[in-house]
């Protein structure tokens, strides 16, 4: 297994800095053949056909011709991507240490066998969790840009090698659950839109740390955020992150992270370009800002317009309030 850093994940977030590296699955495991998949390349302009409110292909049968026809890529994604906080002056080396740490060889062999389960979610989410901060020290410098410049360039080789073992962690599932979930769906949604779910509200407060997106096309500016209602059809963003980019073809997984949750919320998404998997009947309905651009941004006030039965693939777990996550303490044999 290969673990990399990702520069599209370099970010400041309440005053702090975070980084993303992604896990590659090398052929040995179990998730290898659900993250080697093969993409359409969807040109910049998108569908040429008839199009109606966000995008949507009028005419299904001549959408999925024209999808066909396109150039296939194979390609493969990230089993997981992963947040972790850093300081402005941490070194290249104390990166990868950290990441050695927190990703035992019996970490990854539990990570490799949960993420081909159907609940692989509600597992990633409590194994990562406390494995995101290896420095507490808050952002001093106003010029975020160069910061973030400088942190992509002293960590843009770094790369580790690593292996599984023959054991796993015990863990359990954590109890948060939002969002519609992260699978193949019918259609596709175009970029440029902040999306905010209906369906499955959050049924619990406290923070959702591990997000699922599933895109058609590869995403790029991919935002989650969490949204509530206000009134009538005026929302309130409670929190947001970014995401970077996001690989089609299989569900993108992401932990880390630190979205702050209450009962009754819903998930939320922006992403600048590529295709979120979604569905336009049997949903419970989506908000969208109908001007367009992102409004994934905390305290964000304003109305939002509706569209009943659809839903985009995205979901989210994380830890309730109060709750005591689980600590592994020992380790057994993995059941193949």
């Amino acid at each position: 297994m290969q673990i990399v850093f990702n520069p599209t994940g370099t970010q400041v977030k309440n005053e702090q800095l975070m980084v993303r590296v992604d896990l590659y699955p090398d052929l040995a495991c179990k998730s290898y053949a659900q993250n080697y998949v093969c993409v359409p390349v969807v040109p910049t302009k998108g569908y040429p056909g008839k199009v109606g409110i966000l995008g949507n292909p009028l005419d299904p049968i001549a959408y999925q011709i024209w999808l066909d026809s396109l150039p296939h890529v194979w390609q493969l994604n990230p089993m997981l991507c992963h947040f972790i906080q850093i300081g402005e002056t941490t070194s290249l080396v104390d990166v990868a240490v950290y990441i050695e740490n927190i990703l035992k060889p019996a970490d990854l062999k539990t990570l490799d066998g949960s993420l081909v389960l159907p609940n692989s979610i509600h597992l990633v989410s409590p194994l990562m969790h406390g494995k995101n901060i290896l420095s507490d020290k808050k952002v001093t410098t106003t010029d975020f840009a160069d910061l973030i410049a400088s942190i992509n360039q002293r960590l843009s080789i770094l790369s580790l090698q690593t292996s599984l073992s023959d054991l796993i962690t015990p863990i359990e599932p954590e109890s948060i659950d939002i969002g519609a979930g992260a699978t193949d769906r019918a259609d596709t949604g175009i970029p440029g839109y902040t999306v905010v779910g209906l369906a499955n509200p959050a049924n619990e407060a406290g923070d959702v740390d591990t997000v699922q997106f599933w895109y058609n096309s590869n995403g790029a500016g991919v935002k989650a955020g969490i949204f509530y209602l206000v009134s009538a059809s005026t929302y309130r963003c409670r929190s947001a992150v970014s995401i970077g980019n996001v690989t089609a073809g299989s569900a993108a997984s992401f932990t880390g992270l630190t979205l702050a949750t209450q009962i009754g919320d819903f998930l939320a998404a922006y992403w600048a370009t590529g295709n979120m998997e979604k569905d336009t009947t049997g949903g419970s309905g989506i908000r969208y800002n109908g001007a367009g651009g992102d409004v994934c941004t905390v305290d964000w006030q304003g109305e939002l317009a509706s569209l009943a039965a659809w839903q985009y693939s995205m979901y989210g777990t994380g830890g309730a309030a109060g709750l005591s996550i689980p600590v592994a303490m020992h380790h057994r044999r993995f059941a193949s």
